[in-house]
């Protein structure tokens, strides 16, 4: 799979309103911060991105993306036509 093909996720840490959707719907691919706001993990790190998503986590990703309140949450690559 080539780099383009892979989805990509970061977080605006700015816009994050911490309501913990993501963490519910996607906790393989966010984890909450100290500040109570979300970040993408990258291993043992959680950094706001963006971080290739695992295939199987891609689905989660995009429905974490669509559901944040706070559109904090942006998507890049693998089939996706546009950032949100």
């Amino acid at each position: 799979m080539t780099e383009k093909n892979v989805m990509h996720v970061r977080v605006d840490s700015d816009m994050c309103m911490g309501s913990r959707f993501c963490l519910i719907t996607a906790p393989n691919v966010f984890a909450e911060r100290e500040d109570g706001t979300s970040g993408v993990r990258s291993g043992d790190k959680l950094i706001d991105g963006p971080v290739p998503v695992p295939p199987e986590d891609t689905e989660a990703a995009q429905q974490a993306a669509m559901i944040c309140p706070a559109q904090a949450i942006h998507l890049s690559g693998g089939d996706l036509e546009a950032k949100r």
